[in-house]
């Protein structure tokens, strides 16, 4: 599933899916490094978008779009598939101390 969106949240979303937490947490600070020096290609001043904005934006709208796509999901996967998922974005979160608190809404 793929929404209108940022970039680094397709990014948070594929690592969610795809990598296991060990995996993401080795490799996420590079890849969106890379992901946010190809975008910009050097021709971007850091006060338009900055890597710390795109981090953020990795950050907060990768957890946004899951808790939607969670809730999806509930409705069409089995069970083990849902609680799998839950445990992704339960180390997600965990790991960017993302909670309750400081959730924004949902990004599709």
């Amino acid at each position: 599933m793929v929404g209108l969106g940022s970039g680094p949240q397709d990014i948070a979303q594929y690592l969610i899916s795809h990598m296991s937490p060990d995996k993401r947490r080795e490799c996420e600070h590079r890849l969106v490094q890379d992901y946010y020096f190809h975008l910009t290609g050097g021709d971007l001043h850091p006060r338009d978008y900055s890597l710390e904005q795109c981090w953020a934006d990795y950050r907060h709208g990768g957890a946004e779009r899951w808790v939607w796509l969670l809730l999806l999901l509930t409705t069409m996967c089995p069970d083990s598939m849902v609680q799998y998922f839950h445990d992704q974005l339960r180390a997600f979160t965990a790991d960017h101390c993302i909670d309750e608190t400081n959730v924004g809404m949902p990004r599709v």
